[in-house]
């Protein structure tokens, strides 16, 4: 009973009170840890949504860029065509540079108006 002793004598009021201080800094330790993990978890939040936004931007840009892409590719698709239908419609010759086929074909493809050398369309 001697152990018994020293918990209820002066020494044992000492021991309890470093038990006591002892628990208060672990409860404060748990509490500290508690709060920085719920902190991390919302500046990882804030982090997420910001690249899901940057992500929804970045995809809309993407297709702001696709689509004039597409507009770009139907122009130049366009003006071929029109350049091929002129060249088919011409009459054939034998004739090779001064050709009206020829002529067609450079003037549409140094973007110039069929019809005349510099005319502009």
């Amino acid at each position: 009973m001697p152990f018994l002793a020293l918990l209820t004598g002066p020494l044992g009021k000492y021991a309890g009170y470093v038990a006591l201080a002892i628990g208060l800094l672990v409860a404060a330790a748990g509490a500290l840890h508690a709060h920085d993990n719920a902190l991390r978890a919302e500046i990882q939040a804030a982090s997420d949504r910001a690249i899901a936004t940057a992500q929804v931007a970045s995809a809309a840009h993407e297709v702001t860029a696709l689509e004039a892409q597409a507009k770009a590719n139907a122009e130049t698709i366009n003006r071929l065509n029109a350049i091929r239908e002129a060249t088919h419609a011409a009459p054939k010759t034998t004739a090779c540079a001064t050709s009206p086929a020829v002529r067609s074909l450079l003037d549409g493809l140094r973007g110039h108006a069929p019809g005349g050398p510099g005319a502009q369309h």
